[in-house]
């Protein structure tokens, strides 16, 4: 069943993002934006990139930028936006050693059914937990929050982050709580 959200950010909802720090893992054009949208809401926002000098430009306010996978250690959300599923499984191995128990990875990016499926396990193992957000939408949209966020998890995994999600898009559409089934219907839109 789809549920879109609508977008919201009250005193609360900026209130509560002062408090969170998220990773953004992917510097290229989408992972600039995500992380400038993210700080315009009032996140702590950490930039990973191997060359922090490439993610210095896309840094503004509380965002920082590193190559340090121990910087992400304290964040409660990683969102990646990388490009195909051996680059965001890659990550993934990096960041599951890091990451807190409670920690959410959201992968904004493209990527199959049976990665996404994985995912969740890994993380799943480990006591964190794994959203699929693929988007619709190019740098352009993403930079003015008009992407469309297709997400999937577990109920209670999607409540947690949905606040993140209404950052980064003018509508988050709930999918399903198996995260396969978002990348299921962001192919199935895409082609």
């Amino acid at each position: 069943m789809s549920t879109p959200y609508a977008t919201s950010h009250g005193p609360a909802a900026v209130a509560t993002a002062a408090k969170t720090r998220v990773a953004v893992i992917g510097s290229g054009s989408m992972g600039a934006a995500i992380a400038a949208n993210l700080n315009c809401a009032g996140y702590s926002t950490v930039l990973l990139h191997p060359d922090p000098s490439k993610a210095e430009g896309a840094t503004r306010g509380n965002t920082i930028a590193t190559n340090d996978w121990r910087d992400l250690a304290d964040c409660e959300f990683v969102i990646t936006m990388l490009a195909g599923d051996g680059a965001v499984l890659d990550v993934a191995l990096e960041i599951s050693n890091v990451l807190p128990t409670y920690a959410v990875h959201v992968s904004m990016s493209t990527i199959g059914e049976e990665t996404a499926r994985e995912l969740a396990d890994l993380h799943h193992a480990l006591g964190q937990q794994y959203v699929s957000a693929p988007v619709l939408g190019n740098p352009r949209l993403a930079a003015s929050r008009g992407l469309l966020v297709l997400a999937a998890a577990e109920r209670e995994t999607l409540d947690r982050c949905m606040s993140l999600l209404e950052c980064l898009g003018r509508h988050v559409v709930v999918i399903g709580e198996h995260a396969e089934e978002a990348n299921r219907i962001q192919v199935v839109i895409d082609h």
